[in-house]
């Protein structure tokens, strides 16, 4: 019997760059920030949205590219790292409308301060750009189970 380590196969490898180390911390930081961002300042709130949508757009554009060489474990990653952004974009987006809302009646009730108009009128992009996204992500969940 032989102690020759190289005769078994690595499991545990992932491309670095679907499902290394940085692009989960990238994500889980992301996640973190952005609910955060929407919480304190929900006028810089759609810009953050669309970013994080567009990476995690990004990320299942490229595991769907690279899926000849996507092995199990990866797989599992980028289904849940997609996950974790659709939850963070949902849990912001229901932050960024109640703060707008709140915003709206305020506004109405104190003429003094008022906000611009694209400030005031409902902002339906970014809504429509996070469902298209989720449904993105759930078409990727089948094609990869």
């Amino acid at each position: 019997m032989s102690n020759n380590t190289n005769s078994q196969p690595e499991c545990n490898i992932v491309d670095e760059d679907i499902a290394g180390p940085g692009v989960r911390v990238s994500f889980y930081v992301q996640t973190f920030l952005l609910v955060l961002l929407v919480d304190r300042s929900w006028q810089d709130a759609p810009v953050a949205l669309w970013t994080f949508i567009a990476t995690s757009f990004g990320l299942t554009l490229a595991a769907i590219i690279n899926r000849s060489e996507l092995v199990l474990l990866e797989a599992m990653q980028v289904s849940n790292l997609v996950w974790l952004a659709n939850f963070g974009t949902f849990v912001a987006l229901a932050s960024y409308s109640r703060r707008k809302a709140a915003s709206k009646k305020s506004g109405k009730k104190a003429a003094s301060k008022k906000l611009p108009s694209h400030m005031i009128k409902p902002d339906y992009g970014v809504k429509y750009g996070a469902m298209l996204q989720t449904l993105f992500s759930m078409l990727l969940t089948i094609y990869m189970w």
